[in-house]
């Protein structure tokens, strides 16, 4: 496969590739780099990950169709061989080909055959929307033969949150999950945590969820869990028990008492005062001796 990439003008200079968001302009050239000699990509969704992109940049190439994507996770570059014009010695014909036989080529340009007659084991195009899956990029079959199919798959897409969790182990991205509104509750008190403390705890932690499970089944709510690092924040911030500002101390079984605790104002040192509230003190205290001076001083008559 050859390994230079090219981009045409003739392609990213258009206004609607211009007026598309940066992340997705970014994801079509990182598409565009790892694409192979007939411009079809089999992994994008490791490669949104690896460009730091999201499923609304793929949702937005598809829109303003600069990519199909197929059924079997597959995309193709819809303007591959206006961008890249490979010589025959270097040429490596793709192996999507069943993805290849649902495409023509009209002026460089990839366009999508008549879908008529197309046996049901070759995979279908979804140019409109997709979800993602734990096994797979779901999509909506153009295939009207499978009603039972695409209600199901419409039944999947209402679980999915804007948010999508990817779990990473030893540097290999592996599978997407399908989040549930317990899911999002888990993801949600973990985010404040994190933003709180400036830390990268896990909201799929089988241990982390037990621990927040068990305190929802006591009756107390998300907010709950927000006002109680909202307490121990302020009261173990730079101090030798913020380390302890994790999720297996602040939600085990000390949380009734954590939450019912009194706030704590934590006493304040000189580096926590500013110099403004030094000046106002001065002032004030100059215009109380000024005052006592005055009240001292014995009138002659």
């Amino acid at each position: 496969m050859a390994k230079k990439r090219m981009f045409s003008l003739d392609v990213v200079d258009l206004d609607s590739f211009i007026e598309m968001p940066v992340s997705a302009k970014l994801l079509y050239y990182d598409l565009g780099m790892r694409a192979d000699d007939d411009g079809f990509v089999g992994n994008p969704k490791k490669i949104t990950l690896l460009a730091g992109c999201n499923k609304e940049d793929i949702e937005t190439l598809i829109k303003n169709k600069f990519i199909y994507m197929f059924s079997s996770g597959v995309i193709a570059i819809r303007h591959w061989n206006v961008n890249n014009q490979i010589r025959k010695d270097r040429y490596n014909e793709t192996f999507r080909i069943d993805e290849k036989r649902l495409l023509k080529l009209e002026n460089n340009v990839y366009e999508l055959k008549d879908n008529s007659g197309i046996p049901n084991d070759i995979p279908t195009v979804n140019t409109v929307k997709y979800s993602i899956g734990k096994n797979s990029i779901d999509k909506l079959s153009v295939d009207k033969k499978s009603k039972e199919k695409k209600s199901l798959e419409e039944k999947r897409e209402e679980k999915i949150i804007d948010n999508f969790y990817v779990d990473v182990d030893a540097g290999e991205i592996l599978e997407y999950e399908i989040v549930s509104e317990k899911d999002k509750v888990y993801k949600n008190i973990i985010d404040y945590l994190n933003n709180k403390i400036n830390a990268n705890y896990r909201c799929n932690s089988a241990k982390t969820k037990s621990l927040i499970d068990a305190r929802l089944n006591e009756g107390y709510k998300e907010e709950d869990f927000f006002l109680v690092i909202d307490k121990k924040y302020k009261e173990w911030k730079d101090s030798e028990m913020e380390k302890f500002l994790r999720p297996e101390t602040l939600f085990s079984n000390k949380f009734e008492s954590y939450y019912n605790q009194p706030e704590i104002m934590k006493q304040r040192t000189l580096k926590d005062i500013s110099m403004a509230e030094i000046d106002e003190a001065l002032k004030r205290e100059k215009q109380q001796m000024g005052d006592k001076t005055n009240n001292d001083t014995v009138g002659i008559y």
